[in-house]
């Protein structure tokens, strides 16, 4: 007769782990290289929600799309090629680094808890799909629970943002617009009012960049633009001149073509735009220039016969200008619309000012905005210190003053480039 050995149930579960296979992950090797960041390996599932998010970048054949299956089903191609300045710092010289990160929500049943096997494979334009990450994540359940959100607190934020939204001529006409941006507000509402282990919904603002979001949020509208206009003609008459200063050397033809644009658009029409060129070499800088003089009498421009680098360029573009406050801008910079506006109306409400910086941010030639560096006030330290500025949305600083040899340069292409300092008041 054979013996039957049995085991108390823990010794079983114990000797059954020793035979289950140890789960390992996937990860990019070879010519790919990336990082999953979400999801953890143990997830609640508060929302019905998972994000799956991360970055992954192929040194040989360029990525098409890429694709993620849950639990061996069907793969799908989900959304790749959000951008990635982080990536694209370190790994400069991967083509289209920049764009090299993906954000995916999957729906789950709201009471679902249990493991989820999640593979992710890239498609290359060659035609090749390689695996690249899998993870299984365990969800935990968790008991629904009522919002704490307070009516009046939503309703009155809502009314509250949709005067401003108003005023400002951004309130949407379409009701389901509306409608959208009141659920948005609603959700980004219950995401502050619930604890931070169980908000496992991830909005679409929520996936943008602040400063984008910020860009969206100041953008110049019709109707904002139309009262600065009104504010322009009132100061048109009684307002200072403004000396946009400028030195020239070989620049890029789109890039001069936009920065010389983006003064001349100007909401703010007393200025001049002095531009001084160092004896450039490409012959599209001199047809650019001579161009631009003949269309408009506020544009001054002096041809050196010689090189003399940033110093002497900005010294023969100052030696035309005329105007009571002098601003420097760099060759491939751009000037906000209002920004010689916004520096005006400073000037008029502190007539005493001698300097003026402002804020910045930097432009890509593709137009994407980032690095944004809003300034505040600075405490004058006996009277070396500006006390006032003038907040433009896209504004950067450069250095003039007292010296003209104090011109210094910004990194390419800043989105602006503007300080100014009062000629007359050199004593001080």
């Amino acid at each position: 007769m054979k013996k039957v050995l049995t085991l108390p149930k823990k010794a079983a579960k114990k000797v059954k782990r020793l035979f289950v296979k140890e789960y390992v992950e996937v990860v990019p090797t070879g010519e790919l290289e990336g990082f999953l960041e979400a999801p953890q390996l143990t997830e609640n599932n508060a929302s019905g929600t998972l994000l799956i998010a991360g970055w992954v970048i192929s040194r040989s054949s360029p990525i098409k799309s890429l694709l993620l299956s849950v639990n061996k089903s069907t793969e799908e191609s989900i959304s790749y090629g959000s951008y990635r300045p982080d990536v694209a710092q370190v790994y400069a010289d991967v083509p289209n680094s920049s764009a090299s990160g993906f954000g995916w929500n999957i729906s789950l049943d709201p009471k679902y808890s249990g493991y989820l096997d999640l593979r992710l494979s890239v498609l290359l334009e060659n035609g090749e799909k390689v695996p690249c990450f899998s993870r299984r994540v365990r969800m935990n359940a968790v008991a629904s629970r009522r919002s704490n959100l307070n009516p009046y607190t939503f309703v009155s934020g809502a009314v509250s943002k949709g005067v401003i939204a108003y005023k400002q001529g951004r309130l949407p006409l379409s009701p389901i617009v509306l409608l959208r941006y009141l659920r948005s507000y609603y959700r980004q509402m219950q995401a502050y009012q619930e604890t931070v282990a169980y908000s496992n919904v991830i909005h679409a603002w929520q996936l943008k960049d602040p400063y984008e979001r910020w860009i969206e949020t100041n953008r110049l509208t019709p109707k904002i633009k139309a009262k600065m206009q009104e504010s322009a003609a009132r100061l048109a008459a009684t307002g200072v001149k403004i000396s946009v200063v400028v030195p020239i050397y070989n620049t890029d033809k789109q890039f001069l073509q936009e920065m010389i644009a983006s003064v001349t658009t100007q909401i703010y029409p007393n200025w001049e735009l002095c531009l001084a060129d160092d004896a450039s070499t490409k012959p599209h800088v001199k047809a650019i220039l001579e161009e631009i003089q003949a269309s408009d009498p506020r544009i001054k421009v002096v041809f050196r016969p010689e090189n003399g680098h940033i110093v002497e360029a900005t010294n023969s573009a100052l030696d035309v200008a005329t105007g009571e406050f002098i601003a420097l801008l760099d060759h491939d910079d751009l000037l906000s619309p209002d920004a010689l506006l916004l520096v005006a109306e400073c000037i008029e409400n502190y007539p005493e000012v001698d300097w003026i910086y402002t804020d910045e941010d930097k432009i890509d030639p593709s137009g994407y905005r980032f690095g944004a560096q809003m300034k505040g006030g600075v405490e004058s330290r006996n009277g070396d210190y500006p006390q006032l500025y003038a907040s433009s949305s896209r504004v950067s600083p450069q250095f003039g003053g007292k010296s003209r040899k104090a011109a210094k340069r910004l990194p390419r292409r800043a989105r602006f480039g503007l300080i100014l300092a009062d000629r007359g008041s050199n004593e001080r």
